[in-house]
């Protein structure tokens, strides 16, 4: 996973291509299925978008109406301020990158590239610079007379980028491009892609449901549920502020500890106060969502499950002061249930007295002295929970 925060400090490209608006957008399939459900959205210049979502949420719907190739049954969409809602795919002058890369076979890699520049009006010398800054681009010089097959994953990857962005459009647009490729493979190809953005300048929207890939390339991700979008923002926003239980389990992995609003930033879980930040109702039905990165070990349980968090003489006690123990503002007990090795750190699961399950990533460095099924304690900090509201079940089930 790429991280965009650490190329902030880059220089901007010179110039910023088109921005995107969608203005109540809905599509209603011939089935009677709302596949997407009046979206709003503007995407400004230059932008790196994501469009994250589980399968059947509407993303790439909506990817298809800014392409063309599907019409919304009502709203208004622009590209770089024109109305293009009537416009065929081939009037829209937007750059397309699918999973199936749609390389033509017989081709070498120059004639892929330059297929899209034919009938642009293009001198044979402007096509031939461009092919070699796109070759460039995408750093496969060197390589412009080869096929398809007679080179990798990334390397075709990288010769669809380049086709689509050859021609120079306002807005590309990326359906599930990584896909097709191993775990390294997409890991590298998130920085290839990142460092491409940077340098052209030209509005991305990518669709993935894959949070990895939100997280690590986008500005902002638009997060997807049920043909809605139900929150935008920085993928830090989203990560360390969902705005629903939705956004909390699907973008990432969470305690989620379910009770009632004892008053705002409160919520009582069993015969505890649970303190957390938000503004919102102080009473009803709610969830404080705490990532595992978050949560730590703070002490032990002993049999009979009263907390010991003194690091005395308890099997595999814990010392409070060595864990941050004296700062951790929220404490509970729960049972080791399972734990792996990361390599960065350990994934240790936990089950929670009302029988939920949970999750601690707990460094490799100083690992707690805890095995199967011991009895601990957990803590966490206000400012590293959030309370979300939990739906009713009639709403969850729409």
């Amino acid at each position: 996973m790429t991280d965009r925060s650490a190329t902030a400090a880059q220089p901007a490209p010179t110039t910023r291509t088109g921005g995107v608006r969608l203005d109540r957008v809905t599509k209603r399939f011939r089935s009677g299925t709302i596949g997407v459900d009046d979206v709003s959205l503007t995407v400004e210049p230059g932008e790196f978008v994501t469009f994250l979502g589980p399968s059947g949420s509407g993303k790439t719907t909506t990817l298809n109406t800014i392409a063309g190739f599907a019409k919304p049954s009502s709203g208004r969409i622009e590209i770089a301020g024109a109305d293009v809602t009537a416009l065929p795919p081939s009037k829209r002058n937007l750059g397309v990158v699918f999973q199936n890369y749609a390389l033509f076979p017989h081709m070498t890699v120059r004639e892929n590239i330059a297929f899209g520049l034919h009938g642009r009006g293009l001198s044979k010398a402007e096509i031939g610079a461009r092919i070699e800054e796109s070759l460039a681009m995408v750093r496969l010089d060197g390589l412009g007379d080869r096929t398809p097959k007679q080179i990798s994953g990334g390397q075709q990857q990288r010769v669809a980028l380049a086709r689509a962005l050859v021609y120079r459009p306002p807005v590309l647009l990326m359906d599930e491009p990584l896909g097709a490729l191993d775990k390294a493979l997409r890991d590298r190809m998130q920085v290839e892609i990142s460092r491409i953005h940077r340098e052209v300048g030209t509005t991305f929207l990518f669709v993935t449901h894959d949070q990895g890939e939100a997280l690590g390339l986008s500005d902002r991700i638009v997060l997807f549920d049920r043909g809605r979008v139900v929150q935008v923002g920085t993928p830090a926003e989203l990560y360390e502020r969902p705005a629903s239980l939705f956004a909390a389990e699907f973008l990432g992995e969470s305690n989620v500890f379910r009770g009632e609003l004892a008053g705002p930033g409160a919520l009582r879980f069993g015969e505890q106060t649970l303190r957390c930040m938000g503004d919102g109702p102080a009473s009803g039905s709610a969830a404080v969502v705490v990532r595992p990165e978050r949560l730590r070990l703070v002490g032990t349980a002993d049999a009979s499950g009263r907390a010991d968090a003194s690091g005395g003489a308890a099997r595999g006690a814990i010392d409070p002061a060595a864990r941050g123990a004296a700062g951790a503002e929220n404490r509970v007990e729960a049972r080791v249930v399972n734990i792996a090795y990361f390599g960065a750190f350990r994934r240790v699961t936990l089950r929670y007295a009302d029988g939920s399950s949970g999750l601690l990533h707990d460094g490799v460095d100083a690992p707690a002295p805890i095995a199967l099924g011991d009895p601990v304690v957990v803590g966490w900090d206000a400012e590293h929970a959030v309370v979300v509201p939990v739906p009713a079940p009639a709403e969850h089930a729409a």
